[in-house]
């Protein structure tokens, strides 16, 4: 939710730091594994951890009592003056010329002794205390205040939106949560968990100096901001709002529980600017863009526009504390298993593995006839050719396909869909889907969709009322480039829609399809594409947008089965199916190698589905992947001649024809049955690297090894051949 926030000018703020009734207990001199940073004091402790707050620095300290470990908001730097290293949060704010500007809690507050620190007691008993950074440089005048609160097993620390204050000129845009907290110095063995796609690590020992900081969006890139880009940057991106540290035989995992699409996921390996390898979270409080505007000159110059509003609700990130064997990627993915079970109260209800097919229908191109110039209509498949797919995959063997019906409505493949639900007549209709429904099964078959992006309008000049606008009040428009060129003539825009358009547009579709069918629903970008939306009367932000989906979502489970299409956790909220979830990080320089964290997540919790084989460049890793983590291997499929979808909305799928394919699902398949045969309820234990061989630990005791190198390799009396897997009961 937003909120307009008025600037308040020539207000005093008060110099002080409070301490009164603070002290609990002084730390004795003893040491209890590692002690506190000098001058601590303990604010309070349950059986599991004590959390501690220098008076003088604001330097946060948690006691692991099982392992003795001690994590602190900052590294012990001795006599250090930098005041990077002795922050607990760093701002970034847009001076009067709205230049972004960036200051640390350190020197803004602490060192000219401007902070104020409080206890917090709750029903007679201490659970944590509040710092109020109060900056009163002349060139940034603000406070921001964070609430750190002890839990039974983790410290909850809140950023508290709702009482920061700006006085004078500077406008808060970004801030950066405890950016050093467990941080590795050079000397540690260890590594950072990064949640980029599959899941990322970067490991201690393999640092060098080109390693660049990372730096992504939770739930991928806003596409209601940097409007001057035409395509934003495509990358695996971050799909669950997590990150961990592991130093040693301890380690820390976080999780941003709320306000989770505002935040940004940040690292630096220890050869860059802190010196230290760290991760840690960072929180949009006022958006900002760059437009283009022309001057008198007729020169094109770029001016910043700042958004009037800011986010209002407050992030929250629980720090939970590992040790021992619980203290690695494995066990950060348990624990957030757990949290998601209880959050969105799951159950075990994955589905046998099975191939899943994206069958592509009805698409129209551009067509010269003696210099006219008209669309003529392709069918790519219809609901005849599914049913010889259908009997040729029985007679394979292969008796549980699922189809995800796209671009089967009457307007086709990326055609309006204001109609909500209707089925091409030119593709059989509905007498054709009946029978597809006769001879595959409800459950096997979904509708798919598209609420959230608008194709038909995009290059029109009146587009209606119910897409985005940028900051520039402007219909924001986006497009791609050509898949097989990168060209942009010609190339594919579209509109993203309202949050109150997607809202009615559900309503519409689940109203239809009530009356019409029983089959399943796959929502199309429902599960990646997140944006800001800054329009004049309805001004939202993307954790509204979150909202939005998991609505439409809920209304849709009530009548039928549910997939989502893009993989972003919140999409888990009662669905049935995820598809074209990550297998791999983005593998950004930092990025030492890739983990399959997100699947180790949500194995047997949900049914997952894998991007499409037919467009991977490596099919065997691909399938490997799908066999060692349980995964339904995803084609693109299509009947007719792939030279017929030329200069078509369907001119990328030039590799797709069923007949292509066939062999392919057939080899897959039998080893997939056999890898993965009642494992799909199973949840995985544990995952670890022995040289090129990737093993997979399930709870039920088996074990899968699969080979991700292209030369054979031992495990114990075994050899395992390039991208093999093998079965271990």
């Amino acid at each position: 939710m937003r909120a307009n926030k008025m600037l308040r000018k020539g207000v005093a703020v008060m110099l002080c730091i409070v301490i009164s009734s603070f002290i609990i207990a002084i730390v004795p001199s003893t040491k209890i594994g590692a002690a506190p940073v000098d001058d601590s004091i303990l604010v309070c402790e349950n059986n599991h951890l004590g959390l501690y707050v220098n008076p003088n620095t604001a330097v946060i300290s948690v006691l692991d009592k099982h392992s003795n470990k001690l994590w602190n908001s900052n590294p012990e730097t001795g006599d250090s003056d930098d005041a990077r290293l002795n922050s607990q949060i760093v701002v970034s704010f847009f001076d009067e010329l709205r230049n972004i500007v960036t200051v640390n809690s350190y020197e803004g507050s602490v060192s000219p002794k401007t902070f104020k620190i409080k206890t917090i007691v709750k029903n007679n008993e201490t659970t944590g205390f509040r710092v109020i950074y109060n900056f009163v440089n002349e060139n940034h005048r603000f406070s921001i205040p964070i609430i750190v609160t002890l839990k039974s097993k983790y410290l909850e620390v809140t950023i508290d939106y709702k009482h920061i204050k700006e006085y004078g000129t500077s406008k808060v845009c970004q801030i950066d949560l405890m950016p050093l907290m467990g941080a590795g110095s050079p000397t540690d063995s260890g590594y950072l968990f990064l949640p980029d796609g599959s899941g990322g690590i970067v490991d201690f020992a393999n640092i060098t100096e080109n390693n660049t900081d990372y730096d992504e969006p939770v739930y991928g890139y806003d596409g209601g901001v940097d409007v001057t880009l035409s395509q934003l940057p495509h990358r695996e991106g971050i799909k669950m709002p997590v990150f961990g540290i592991k130093c040693g035989s301890d380690a820390i995992f976080g999780i941003i529980t709320e306000q989770e699409a505002l935040a940004r996921i940040k690292a630096s390996s220890a050869m860059n600017s802190f010196g230290y390898s760290t991760v840690y979270p960072s929180f949009s409080y006022r958006e900002s863009d760059l437009t283009g505007i022309v001057d008198k000159g007729s020169v094109t110059r770029s001016v910043r526009l700042v958004d009037n509003t800011v986010s209002s609700e407050n992030p929250k990130v629980c720090y939970y504390f590992l040790s021992g064997d619980e203290a690695d990627y494995s066990g950060m993915a348990r624990l957030y298993q757990s949290y998601l079970v209880k959050k969105f109260e799951l159950t075990k209800n994955a589905s046998k593995i099975f191939p899943y097919i994206e069958a592509f229908g009805l698409t129209y191109k551009k067509t010269n006839f003696f210099g006219l110039s008209f669309k003529s209509s392709i069918a790519a498949n219809k609901f005849s050719d599914l049913l010889k797919i259908e009997s040729n995959l029985k007679d394979l063997g292969i008796n549980n396909t699922v189809y995800s019906l796209i671009g089967f409505s009457k307007n086709g493949y990326h055609g309006n869909s204001e109609a909500g639900y209707s089925i091409s007549k030119k593709l059989g209709g509905q007498k054709g889907l009946d029978e597809l429904i006769k001879k595959v099964g409800e459950k096997r078959i979904f509708y798919s969709v598209d609420l959230v992006r608008n194709y038909a309008n995009a290059g029109k000049l009146f587009k209606g009322s119910d897409y985005i606008s940028g900051l520039n009040n402007l219909t924001v428009v986006r497009q791609s480039g050509k898949l097989s060129t990168g060209a942009w003539n010609d190339s594919t825009k579209w509109l993203f829609r309202k949050s109150s358009s997607i809202i009615s547009l559900n309503n519409k579709l689940t109203e239809k399809m009530q009356e019409a069918t029983k089959i399943g629903v796959l929502y199309e970008n429902l599960g990646s594409d997140i944006y800001s939306d800054f329009s004049d009367k309805i001004n939202s932000d993307r954790q509204q947008l979150v909202n939005t989906y998991q609505s439409c979502v809920f209304r849709s489970q009530k009548q039928r089965q549910v997939a989502v299409d893009g993989g972003n956790i919140y999409a888990l909220f009662n669905s049935t199916m995820l598809c074209e979830i990550p297998d791999s990080s983005s593998n950004q320089n930092i990025i030492s190698y890739s983990v399959p964290f997100y699947t180790m997540v949500l194995h047997g919790y949900v049914t997952m589905c894998s991007k499409p084989i037919n467009e991977e460049y490596s099919v065997e890793q691909l399938i490997r992947f799908c066999g060692e983590n349980g995964v339904c291997p995803t084609f693109r499929i299509t009947s007719c001649d792939n030279n017929k979808l030329k200069n078509s909305e369907l001119s990328f799928l030039y590799n797709s024809k069923y007949e292509m394919w066939e062999d392919t699902i057939k080899k897959s398949m039998k080893c997939l049955y056999e890898v993965q045969n009642g494992l799909e309820n199973v949840s995985i234990l544990k995952h670890q690297y022995v040289g090129a061989l990737s093993i997979m630990y399930y709870e039920n005791g088996t074990v899968i090894v699969s080979n991700t190198g292209n030369e054979t390799e031992k495990y114990e009396d075994m050899s395992v051949g390039p991208y093999d897997i093998v079965r271990i009961d």
